[in-house]
């Protein structure tokens, strides 16, 4: 007679097939966040996303030469993802919050520091006012100068940074760094979004 089979015998093939759709799975998904070609992965200065007030995010229509306003980077300092439907003024003023803010305060900490050490030794005049019946010297060059400062690096700060490329942010934004009018470009860019994604720093999203 034949031996008889064990009832916890299982088939291992559907584990087998399970594994081997799962590797691969895995491996396509590896695949999709490489680059065939470096210079697929682009990026574009902050300073040209936020010029004439964020002027590339009105409904003007998409031309060969935004994507040239950007270039092959090795990684992107932000992936900014948006929608239309969204105003214009809300990303600008986003935007402005997200990259200008951290220099705003950097040069407006100097500036008032700057001003409180030129009040101290009196090269600024102090402004004389009178509290109830006595005198009192007060030093307001610190708002004086501090708050135009402020508000000055805070809407135009990325044209500040644009002077020092070191230091200037590189990010992603679809109508520069996808090819709008070349359709094959177009779509190598598109299949390569979460390769670009995987290669940026932050994700700034301009949603509403």
């Amino acid at each position: 007679s034949s031996p008889a089979s064990h009832p916890t015998d299982a088939d291992p093939q559907p584990e087998l097939a399970r594994a081997d759709t799962a590797t691969r799975i895995t491996a396509e998904a590896l695949e999709a966040l490489r680059f065939k070609d470096p210079d697929i992965l682009r990026g574009t200065r902050i300073s040209h996303v936020l010029r004439r007030h964020a002027r590339i995010f009105s409904d003007r229509p998409c031309t060969a030469e935004l994507f040239q306003e950007s270039q092959p980077v090795d990684h992107l300092d932000a992936f900014i993802s948006h929608n239309w439907s969204t105003r214009r003024e809300d990303k600008l003023l986003a935007l402005q919050l997200q990259f200008n803010l951290p220099p705003a305060i950097a040069v407006t900490l100097v500036v008032i520091c700057g001003a409180w050490a030129l009040q101290v030794t009196r090269v600024l005049p102090h402004i004389q006012e009178v509290f109830h019946t006595y005198d009192s010297a007060m030093g307001c060059w610190c708002q004086i100068l501090g708050v135009p400062t402020f508000l000055l690096m805070l809407c135009y700060g990325h044209t500040f940074t644009a002077m020092l490329p070191w230091a200037e942010p590189f990010v992603f934004l679809d109508k520069y760094c996808v090819h709008q009018t070349d359709a094959m470009l177009k779509r190598q860019g598109i299949e390569h979004l979460p390769a670009m994604l995987s290669y940026s720093w932050r994700m700034v999203v301009l949603y509403s």
